[in-house]
Parts: C-alpha cells; structure tokens; sequence
C-alpha cells in the first residue's frame, strides 16, 4: 500500500473481511479493521477514543495469532483496577480456551500461564517478565509510558516480543513530545531521538535553569509550540496508528452500551459477606438481623471500591471526556469529592432544589468542571447531563428504576452519541446479588412494559 492508502486505512469504519470470533459474538466493522491493522503491522497503536472497544480488538489480534502459532505466550500491561476486567473480556472473547490466565501479586510471580495479567507498577519489580520473550505484549492506557525517564517506562522497553499493541485513546494528553517515548517503545529508533523528536514536533527551545549545575544553566525546554503537526499525523497514520473517533462510527454502536468492570476481592469485605450468606440460609434468623448486616455490608462494599473508582475516574477524565459518577452513600461522595474536589460539582439530598440548577449548567457549559457527581436517588431525576456520554456507577441500588432514571440523565434528548454505562463489581460482596438482581428484575420490567 502507499502512503496515502495507509492513512486511509488507519480512518477505516468497516473492512471488507470478518475475523472469527467465540460463542456466536462478532465484531464491530470498524473493530474488524482495527484488528486487520494489527495483524499487518505487528507492532501498534490503536488509538479509538473510549468506548469502541478496544480491549475487544486487541483480544481479536490475539485470536489471529493462535490461530497462525498454535501456541501463544501473552503478556498484558494494564492499570491495576483493570486487571480483572482483561481477565473477564479475555474469557468472553478468546475463541481458544486459554490453558492458564496468571495475574501474579506474589513478589516471586508464577509466569508459566499461556497469559499473564501485570499492572504497570510491575514491571520494574519483577525480572521474570523481562527476562523472556513473549509472543504478544499489550499495553492498556499506554500513556501510562510517556515518560521515559520512568522506572516502568525503562522496564517496559527490555521486554522482548515480535508483536505488541499498544491501547490509548489519548496518547498525546497535551504536548507532541509525550508521544514520543510511547512510539519509541513500539518501534524502536524509527522515531529519532528524543531531542531531534522534540526539534521536529515538540518546538524545543532553550531556557536558562539557575538551579542547574555546572557553568552552563540554560536547558532544553519541550513545551514550545507544536510544530508540523500534519506530517506527524500523516507519519502516525501511514505506520503505527489506527484511530477512530466515537462520531465516524455512531452507525454500528446501540444507544446504550452497558459494562460491568470487576474489582479484586477484599478480605474484610469478603468475610462479611459470607457471614451475611450464611445468615440469609438459615431460615430461623431474624430478619432484622438480617436487613442491619445487609445495610452495614453495603456501606463497606461503597466504600472499599474508594480507592479503585477514583484510579478509573482519573483513567476516563485523562480522555478530556467528561463524565457523571453515580453512589448511595454519603462517605463514598465524600470520598469521590475530595479526590476531585476543583474539578467536579456534587447533588446530593443535602442540596436545596434552587441550587441543584446552577450546579447542573456548570458541568454542563464550565470546561473546567468535568465530573458530576451524583446520589442516585436525590440527583438521579429531573436532570440533563448530556454532556457527558458516559455514566458510572460506583454503586448500585436494588432498584432497576432507580438505575434507569440515573443513567438518562445522559441518555436524553439533546444526546448526540451513544452512552456508555459502567458498573462496578467487587468481587464476593454484596455487589453480585444486586446486579443479578437488577438483571432479572429489568428482564421482566422489559417484558411486561416494552
């Protein structure tokens, strides 16, 4: 292909060839075309915007690979929070059983598995993982290597494999020169130095630093005025970059796309629980009893999903999306709050209803103000948030119609793109009785209304 063809390509909405996928799933068009862009480049960015499926495609070149080898070994980098979401998305989507699916937390990891899970933070604690060679290495969120002078970033770059896909809807989060570490660990020395990166793209200038040692005090600067933007785009495009932004393919996309991302278990959380579930089996238990362990028992799962919800928050706003974050309890908003607290507006029951208004056409119409935060209940009516089309739920309510009326605040008239719905899961805990629940009750609301 030349040039101009390859550039094209990297735009492609739809492919003319539909790879195998398990269990009756297929492919979006445009996600068969991401996944024929990895399968000839070998070495990738695929750089959609969030919500088209990306994990998806990675996965699908994944497939294609086994099916060329027989045999694969697979090494996926991601965020911690996501570790169980690739387990969950490879079991869904691999159409050949995976012997073993390792996610080592030990400091002396087992790395037999056909596919290992690792977080970034990994990397540069674990030699094993370098010390091999690996027949596929993903990199989720890669932007998480921009900075090559970082201990995962070095790490990352002595791992040894023939392909590697790299995932990021925003690789570029402000500056060109952040590219630059990113491109370079997927194609080694084609991309210059960095200096001649930065002179090229990055408007490199110097600047006097007096805290510098030595005689010399002035220094490269690589913050200057992006320079030969199109050539950089044309260069991406026409080598290692696919991307496609959620309006080229509203088309193939269905008005809500719902998730449900696990979390790891926590062992307090985990032990209430099975007292909770054996309490629910014996049939002479108070029931009282009963409702007070299960309010208590909701309270702890809101809160140990905290910490997570804020590492995937902080992962979704790095897109420059906005986005509105739904919980039940007032310690989990508190908590969200004060992780967010100059960038987010908060309804609650404790706001007056002449409030609500203002704060609603901030993060409506403020650039600044990027998060709503929202009590299911108290914010869960009568508001339009259609400036974000992505919904997040910390926590969940028994209710379908509680749910429902807090994911449309989205999903309304005024909505140009498809809404994205997340739920969080923590492993054995309350979470999966009520999403099951939720499930069962919406399936006979469906039935008996729509």
């Amino acid at each position: 292909m030349t040039s101009e063809e390859m550039v094209k390509w990297s735009h492609a909405t739809s492919w003319d060839h539909e790879y195998r996928a398990p269990n009756d799933l297929t492919y979006l068009p445009y996600q068969n075309a991401g996944i024929a862009w990895a399968d000839k480049h070998k070495r990738v960015l695929i750089g959609d915007t969030m919500g088209l499926g990306k994990t998806v495609q990675a996965i699908g070149f994944m497939n294609q690979i086994h099916d060329f080898y027989k045999s694969t070994k697979i090494l996926v980098v991601c965020p911690a929070s996501l570790k169980l979401n690739w387990k969950k998305e490879i079991l869904k989507w691999l159409h050949f059983p995976p012997s073993t699916i390792a996610i080592p937390t030990s400091k002396k990891p087992t790395l037999d598995s056909e596919i290992v899970l690792v977080n970034y933070e990994m990397l540069s604690k674990f030699k094993e993982i370098l010390s091999q060679k690996w027949d596929i290495v993903i990199f989720d969120e890669m932007q998480y290597l921009s900075n090559p002078e970082a201990k995962r970033s070095i790490a990352a770059k002595q791992i040894r494999t023939e392909y590697l896909v790299g995932l990021s809807g925003t690789p570029m989060a402000n500056r060109p020169i952040q590219l630059w570490n990113i491109l370079d660990t997927i194609q080694p020395a084609q991309w210059g130095t960095y200096h001649e990166f930065g002179l090229r793209y990055a408007g490199a200038f110097k600047k006097f630093n007096p805290f510098k040692r030595g005689q010399d005090k002035m220094e490269w600067c690589y913050s200057g005025n992006p320079q030969n933007m199109p050539e950089l785009q044309s260069r991406l495009r026409s080598s290692v970059m696919i991307r496609r932004m959620k309006d080229q393919v509203l088309k193939d996309l269905p008005d809500k796309v719902y998730t449900t991302t696990p979390l790891p278990a926590v062992p307090r959380v985990a032990r209430e629980f099975k007292r909770y579930q054996a309490l629910c089996e014996d049939r002479e238990a108070d029931e009282n009893l009963k409702r007070g362990m299960m309010a208590q028992l909701k309270t702890e799962t809101g809160k140990a999903k905290v910490k997570a919800a804020i590492e995937i928050i902080e992962n979704i706003l790095s897109t420059g999306q906005k986005l509105v974050v739904f919980a039940y309890h007032q310690d989990v908003l508190d908590s969200l709050q004060a992780a967010f607290t100059a960038t987010s507006v908060r309804i609650c029951g404790a706001v007056p209803s002449d409030q609500r208004q203002p704060l609603v056409d901030r993060f409506q119409t403020d650039p600044m103000i990027n998060l709503f935060i929202g009590q299911i209940v108290a914010a869960g009516t009568g508001l339009t948030l259609t400036a974000s089309a992505h919904v997040l739920f910390v926590e969940n309510d028994w209710t379908p119609g509680n749910m429902q009326q807090a994911e449309d605040r989205c999903h309304r008239i005024g909505q140009k793109n498809s809404v994205t719905i997340q739920y969080l899961e923590l492993e054995e805990s309350l979470d999966g009785p009520i999403l099951r629940s939720l499930s069962r009750k919406s399936e006979n609301i469906a039935k008996s209304l729509n």
